[in-house]
């Protein structure tokens, strides 16, 4: 018996299919020849390795192909499964594959899995979650080799000419001007492009010209303007820049060619709608060799799944759980809204669902009560356009209120606190709006 297991595991090491083996913990336990050929990475670099639940490492350490290993955690309950992955060689190569995962049976308590990489067109549909997962990780394989970046989880056309343009911007130093609604992201392609250009290991520094206090302004500007010692040769980015004081504007205007700084700016409308007194025509022109214009994510709804995929996985690196992606309905209900806070709405409403899910999938009912009244009261004031804006307010927190009363089982004290109000104050907008009286729900049990 014990020559059969020995010659059983030497032929899984030497075999030319590719075969690994994890332990309970998702730490490789093999990595076969295989395995060796078709990734580049060798045995002694990955075995005692954990697998990360990731998509977004980058493909030059070995994190990248353990993190294309890591099974879903059925596996681990007993339950065979496949899964597509999306491999990367050590040399940056997209290698599309299935995953056959098998439970192994062990005499001692510890658990084992089997993992067995076959042709991409050899494995059945899967779970749309795990789809997700898979469809990530291509996406940012990908995006790193066309784009040179694996931050950014998009499939639209849009976003596809966003980032085209930030790959142009990494490789030059003209000014960068980003135009978009507050929420889109706008800081997150500043950073982008700072971390992919040649000035990446220096500083980058953001400025708020509408929040930032007018003494904070001016004294960073002067601190990079009238550096003595050496040159910077960082970014500034100048976020809201329409809000930039003209006599700072005319600091930066004196400096402009020989600072060595590289400036990016950002602002909700396009600047050629300001007028002199705002900004002048020299400074406008000065900001905007390059113009990016970033959609808002109510333009581009088909990304929200990858993008809710990289949130989730984020929150699980950040945290002590693993929740593997959305199920079916949440999926359908994030697509399904407008999303007036665009990224940083949905950031917000899924580092909530993931505190509240048990997982392994976020459910619909672990969406926040914000988003779920949110729904609702935009699903009302749709049909109701030919009303007017005061009526359509009325109405709007009408369904506000009522679903905070639902969600509150008729319990005011608690609605009151998911609606951020004083009770009093939802006491009276009760009886002003005319809101039936709702019994508070007790559980027989």
């Amino acid at each position: 018996m014990q020559r059969s297991r020995r010659g059983l595991a030497t032929w899984i090491t030497s075999s030319q299919t590719p075969i690994f083996v994890l332990d309970q913990r998702n730490m490789v336990l093999v990595f076969n020849r295989g395995c060796e050929e078709l990734t580049g990475w060798q045995a002694a670099e990955v075995i005692g390795k954990t697998c990360e639940y990731a998509s977004d490492l980058p493909h030059h350490e070995v994190a990248c192909i353990t993190a294309a290993l890591c099974p879903p955690a059925v596996v681990f309950e007993g339950e065979p499964t496949f899964v597509n992955s999306a491999i990367q060689s050590r040399s940056g190569e997209i290698i599309p594959r299935g995953i056959h995962y098998y439970p192994l049976l062990s005499e001692d308590s510890n658990q084992r899995v089997l993992g067995v990489i076959l042709p991409y067109e050899m494995i059945p549909s899967q779970a749309p979650v795990r789809q997700r997962h898979f469809e990530l990780a291509s996406t940012l394989a990908e995006w790193r080799q066309k784009y040179e970046t694996t931050q950014i989880a998009a499939r639209s056309t849009p976003m596809k000419r966003v980032l085209t343009q930030v790959q142009l911007a990494s490789h030059c130093d003209a000014a960068v001007h980003v135009v978009g609604e507050r929420g889109t992201g706008r800081q997150h392609i500043a950073r982008t492009i700072h971390h992919q250009s040649d000035r990446k290991k220096q500083r980058f520094i953001q400025l708020n010209c509408q929040a930032g206090s007018y003494q904070e302004i001016a004294t960073t500007l002067g601190q990079v303007l009238n550096a003595q010692a050496e040159r910077f040769a960082g970014t500034v980015f100048l976020g809201e820049v329409d809000h930039l004081p003209r006599d700072l504007q005319n600091l930066i205007l004196e400096h402009f060619e020989t600072s060595g700084v590289r400036w990016i700016s950002s602002t909700v409308r396009p600047l050629d709608e300001l007028d002199e007194k705002a900004m002048s025509e020299d400074f406008r022109c000065r900001l905007t060799p390059v113009v990016i214009d970033v959609p808002p994510l109510r333009d581009r709804l088909e990304d929200v799944p990858l993008l809710a995929q990289q949130i989730l996985e984020e929150c699980n690196r950040q945290g002590n759980k693993r929740i593997e992606g959305l199920d079916s309905e949440a999926e359908q209900q994030l697509q399904a809204y407008d999303w007036p806070g665009h990224v940083g709405e949905l950031e917000r409403f899924l580092h909530a669902a993931w505190s509240k899910s048990e997982g392994p999938l976020l459910m619909s009912e672990d969406l926040p009560f914000e988003f779920r009244a949110g729904v609702d009261a935009r699903s009302s004031v749709s049909t109701q356009q030919d009303i007017s804006l005061d009526e359509q307010l009325i109405q709007y927190e009408k369904s506000l209120i009522e679903a905070a009363l639902v969600a509150a089982h008729g319990n005011k004290a608690h609605a009151a606190k998911l609606l951020k109000i004083p009770r009093p104050k939802l006491y009276r907008r009760l009886e002003t709006l005319g809101i039936s009286d709702m019994q508070p729900h007790t559980d027989s049990d």
